[in-house]
């Protein structure tokens, strides 16, 4: 499926029919739709801000918990964290060389302090182990990191989206005649790196692996090298891939598959614009869904350089981790253009590259794990203490936030319908406080729900703070309102409910009592 075809699909992916489609979508004004979060990425769910501004969340680096292994001799780990419930620990899964692919595992009790794991009884293919924990090689091959499928048809529900060039390309090719290289390779290469194959790891367990060659994800044509990244798109419920436009291009594509097997071919996703630092190029972008959105986190090269370049492409130069955001996993949008995961002081972990490649979900906080090099991209990463992964944090819902800029500010949404009366917000107000008021179309408060009578959030901090007034909300449900808030010295980071923003016929049709249809950009 192509791009424009994947966006087609948006509006009736989930339905097995479409007679299922319309029961799903058309929403009864007594039914109760479904739970989601409003995060501040943009202002675009508000129709009035004063004495307010958006800001860009931060994550911490944790440096108690950073992570060193004197096998890795690359700073593209790339990590791979999760809760491996069946052996009751968490794993990390990690590479230790660009090239050939090595794959190592770390355990962990907690998530935050790791120890390699040895695994004696597994003996990757060609050749001895660089260490215990060692758990396969692909020769003369690179792989982007890791991918936890969440469907796993197959049974595998681990996968690396690698390449493999050199000989053991060229001797595929010299022996198939159906091979896009069969020709040049029968007639001699004198760059054996132009052969090129696209293969997926897989494995059951995350721990035995094999290389299924059947499982391409390239196209004729396009070459792309890794960092390749997959993630699952529970709207579409279809897999979806982050790469390159090809090798040694650093812009963002995107394709999808249904089987993690068989993919669409890139379209152009991400390249830097005139907002942008100059110079910048893409390296890569994982992204992670996270509740009702999909968060990437965009690498950022820095490649301003003086000299005259004496290679194909700029090389040299450090790497950090912005923010870009999506609603629907198809159309992203880019955050502040400020680092996200920042680099740190000169000579500490991670002052010349970052590169953050998994999120964890802690329930009151998100971990970030990210490969990491003393020395900046294209310069030597041997020496003592060069190569490590590291742990940031941030609250829950802290990619962006609102803040009061003086002493009180407001903000007043767009309208919208509650389906349900519960509300909760995710506030800090430590010396603040912070109030709401639901209002009407024309925005004058609704008697019982109005500032007075709110429940104040005052010198608190909450992730689930449940809004409360001397009125109930029940007599407000499936009718068009606003919801308001004031504050001062606080922030506000998401608000977590049952509601539907309203265009002007969805309110048309809530005042005469009839269905309306959510599927179509209900975000």
């Amino acid at each position: 499926m192509n791009r424009r075809d994947f966006l087609q699909a948006v509006p009736t992916a989930a339905a097995t029919s479409a007679a299922a489609s319309v029961a799903i979508a058309k929403v009864d004004p007594g039914a109760v739709a479904g739970s989601k979060t409003w995060l501040f990425w943009d202002l675009w769910k508000l129709d009035n801000l004063q004495g307010v501004t958006l800001r860009q969340g931060v994550a911490r680096w944790r440096k108690e918990f950073t992570y060193q292994d004197p096998a890795v001799s690359s700073f593209s780990t790339w990590p791979l964290v999760y809760r491996d419930e069946s052996a009751g620990k968490w794993r990390m899964l990690y590479t230790a060389r660009w090239q050939p692919y090595t794959l190592l595992v770390a355990a962990s009790e907690d998530g935050l302090h790791w120890k390699p794991e040895p695994h004696p009884e597994i003996a990757p293919p060609g050749g001895s182990k660089v260490a215990p924990h060692h758990l396969f090689t692909l020769e003369s091959g690179s792989g982007g990191g890791p991918y936890l499928d969440p469907r796993a048809a197959d049974g595998n529900r681990f996968r690396v989206f690698a390449i493999q060039h050199g000989e053991p390309a060229v001797r595929r090719a010299q022996a198939d005649p159906k091979h896009l290289f069969h020709a040049a390779a029968r007639a001699g290469l004198k760059n054996k790196r132009i052969a090129v194959d696209h293969l997926t790891l897989v494995s059951r367990d995350g721990l035995h692996w094999k290389a299924d060659y059947e499982a391409g994800w390239g196209q004729p044509g396009w070459h792309p090298e890794p960092p390749v990244y997959a993630f699952y798109n529970h709207r579409l419920k279809m897999h979806a891939m982050t790469s390159r436009t090809g090798h040694g291009e650093r812009r963002v594509v995107i394709q999808t598959s249904r089987d993690a097997r068989n993919w669409s071919g890139p379209e152009l996703l991400l390249q830097p614009d005139p907002s942008d630092a100059p110079l910048v190029q893409f390296y890569g972008m994982p992204v992670v869904p996270y509740e009702n959105h999909f968060v990437g986190l965009l690498w950022h090269f820095h490649i301003g350089d003086s000299t005259a370049l004496n290679r194909y492409n700029h090389y040299i130069g450090p790497l950090d981790c912005h923010l870009a955001y999506s609603y629907d996993s198809v159309r992203f949008a880019r955050g502040l253009r400020q680092p996200f995961i920042a680099l740190n002081d000169p000579g500490e972990p991670g002052s010349g590259v970052i590169q953050t490649s998994c999120m964890v979900d802690a329930g009151e906080e998100l971990r970030f794990y990210s490969s990491a090099c003393t020395r900046m991209h294209g310069l030597s990463e041997k020496g003592a203490g060069a190569v490590h992964i590291l742990l940031h944090t941030v609250r829950r819902d802290g990619f962006f936030y609102l803040e009061s800029t003086g002493n009180w500010g407001s903000i007043i949404s767009k309208p919208l319908a509650l389906w349900d009366p519960t509300i909760t917000v995710n506030a800090a107000a430590p010396t603040g406080e912070i109030q709401f008021q639901v209002t009407d179309l024309e925005s004058n408060p609704i008697p019982g729900l109005t500032y007075d009578d709110c429940v104040a959030l005052r010198e608190g901090d909450q992730i689930r703070f449940p809004l409360r007034w001397k009125g109930s909300l029940e007599g407000v449900l499936r009718k068009p309102v606003r919801l308001a808030a004031r504050f001062r010295h606080a922030r506000l980071y998401a608000i977590r409910g049952n509601f539907h923003f309203l265009d002007a016929q969805d309110w048309l049709m809530l005042d005469e009592q009839l269905p309306i249809d959510t599927r179509w950009f209900d975000y």
